[in-house]
């Protein structure tokens, strides 16, 4: 499976950058290519999803993050299901 990985530095409180990452509703705010299309659960909830439309290339995608890992501020991982799936650490 391909992987992608990438490294960024946030001069931020861990929480408040924790709570911008782990809010599903604020991901269309930072990913400039997707339209939220639903919602389920609250941000610091396991279980808890947003669909999402994606749009690369001219080319719908479709796709549901479900948050399956929380222990705030220090982990959080998010599967994301659909057209391109993948695990977000």
């Amino acid at each position: 499976m391909p992987k992608s990985e990438a490294m960024v530095t946030v001069n931020a409180p861990i929480e408040k950058v924790f709570d911008t990452i782990a809010d599903q509703e604020k991901v269309a705010q930072y990913s400039s290519s997707s339209v939220l299309t639903g919602i389920k659960g609250k941000p610091d909830e396991p279980g808890s999803y947003a669909d999402f439309d994606y749009y690369i290339l001219g080319m719908t995608f479709h796709a549901r993050i479900t948050a399956s890992e929380i222990d705030k501020p220090r982990n959080l991982i998010q599967e994301m299901f659909g057209t391109m799936p993948g695990i977000w650490t």
